[in-house]
């Protein structure tokens, strides 16, 4: 899909306007109505019929679509909804849901970041005895093939978390227990879905006094947020698709905002007013900041002067030569490309390189051996 070819490309790497020709609007909506349209039929699904031949087929195309299209976190709703409608003979069917469930919990964080890890770094860490793995294993390609032992089922974890990037003092459940929220050392604040492990709020930053707080959403919008009553100020509207990163002016008069649109905006912190839209040549700013005078904005694509506008040069990929081999946090390198995403439990605090292996040293002690073909 998206004739994508290197397993290390981002989601956020990926032009809307190819996945929109990749995908026409009719197989996005099969791809995210058809559990619906099932439910709509009231009829149950039973062993061997056409939706668990299309599942057992076809999960990990639709995956791979879902990702395209920003939807990972509705795969694990949908899937739970199937569930419900199988038949009480259908016992190998709901095995198999369950486990694609838990596939999806387990890996939800990389299949969002990364479309095709689904058929890599996914597979190859899946427990060894999973119904999920014995079914498409076979069916792709392996690249990557581990020479240590692999977990034999899934263990009690259900998801990990992933997006702060120090550390993180303090998580609470909202009363419902449908939300939970993460306090990190990176200086925000995130809301996690429980039942999907994945969140809606991109970033969180206080103002300078401390007084209020800004949050970036998948909404298009930026609220901000008095802290002593968590009432919401004000919700600043015009972004047209998620906002990434939010920011402050030293002197707390002014919030910028970067959007997946393309724009930069900056507004009125105490009257929501948009003072200027600053047009960029990325969708990809996450980390913004205000330079010391108020006059720029550093952003991690380069800096902005207010209040014109930057043009932004999108990286130029190299082409692979011949195979060298790293680790970095939490990626195995092909010639200083991203290659294969790294399951929690396997980053290591040591790794060592030999031709065409890489030996990890796990936080739990084991020692995981890869082998790249």
């Amino acid at each position: 899909m998206c004739n994508l070819s290197k397993p290390r490309t981002r989601r956020s790497e990926i032009n809307e306007e190819m996945v929109a020709s990749s995908l026409p609007a009719k197989l996005q909506y099969a791809c995210r109505y058809w559990v619906d349209h099932l439910e709509h039929s009231q009829r149950s699904v039973a062993d061997g019929d056409a939706v668990l031949v299309f599942i057992q087929t076809h999960l990990l195309h639709w995956l791979e679509a879902m990702s395209l299209m920003r939807e990972t976190g509705q795969c694990v709703r949908l899937l739970s909804r199937l569930q419900a409608l199988v038949a009480p003979s259908g016992d190998a069917y709901l095995a198999f849901l369950r486990n694609a469930n838990r596939f999806v919990l387990r890996f939800c964080s990389i299949l969002a970041e990364a479309p095709l890890q689904v058929y890599s770094s996914a597979l190859v860490f899946a427990p060894e005895t999973s119904i999920f793995r014995k079914t498409f294993v076979k069916q792709v390609p392996q690249a990557v093939e581990m020479l240590s032992d692999r977990e034999g089922d899934w263990d009690a974890c259900r998801s990990v978390l992933e997006g702060h990037s120090d550390n993180v003092n303090a998580v609470v459940f909202s009363r419902d227990g449908q939300l939970v929220a993460s306090a990190s050392d990176d200086r925000t604040v995130r809301v996690w879905e429980t039942a999907t492990g994945t969140y809606d709020v991109n970033a969180v930053v206080f103002s300078r006094d401390g007084q209020l707080v800004a949050s970036a959403s998948d909404d298009e919008t930026v609220r901000v947020w008095e802290t002593v009553t968590g009432t919401c100020r004000s919700e600043l509207k015009g972004h047209s698709q998620y906002v990434n990163a939010v920011v402050f002016s030293s002197d707390g008069q002014l919030v910028a905002s970067a959007s997946h649109d393309r724009t930069v905006r900056v507004w009125e912190t105490a009257t929501g007013t948009c003072r200027g839209v600053l047009d960029s040549s990325s969708p990809y700013i996450y980390h913004l900041t205000f330079s010391p005078d108020d006059q720029a904005l550093h952003t991690d694509k380069g800096d902005i002067p207010l209040p014109a506008s930057l043009n932004l040069t999108p990286p130029v990929e190299q082409e692979e030569q011949s195979l060298q081999l790293s680790v970095e946090d939490q990626w195995v390198l092909r010639n200083t490309q991203r290659f294969l995403w790294l399951l929690f439990k396997y980053r290591s605090y040591n790794s060592a390189v030999c031709k065409d292996m890489v030996c990890l040293r796990c936080p739990s002690g084991r020692v995981a051996l890869l082998k790249l073909q």
